[in-house]
């Protein structure tokens, strides 16, 4: 079973810079708890951001493959 999340994580390159939201989708073969999520969204985040803050997700599918 495959589960799909979607996320929004505020993210800036340096302290005190305002913060740009960074978007994408994750896939995992069981289902994420938020830690796992949001170190899966901080790991594909670009090199120059180095500062995370709020993270919003949804599971937007699930499938049997």
């Amino acid at each position: 079973m495959m589960h799909k999340y979607s996320y929004t994580l505020s993210a800036a390159t340096e302290l005190g810079s305002a913060p740009d939201r960074l978007t994408g989708t994750i896939e995992a073969h069981h289902p994420m708890t938020h830690q796992q999520i949001r170190l899966a969204a901080i790991d594909k985040a670009p090199a120059q951001y180095l500062n995370f803050n709020e993270l919003e997700y949804q599971e937007i599918e699930t499938s049997t493959n």
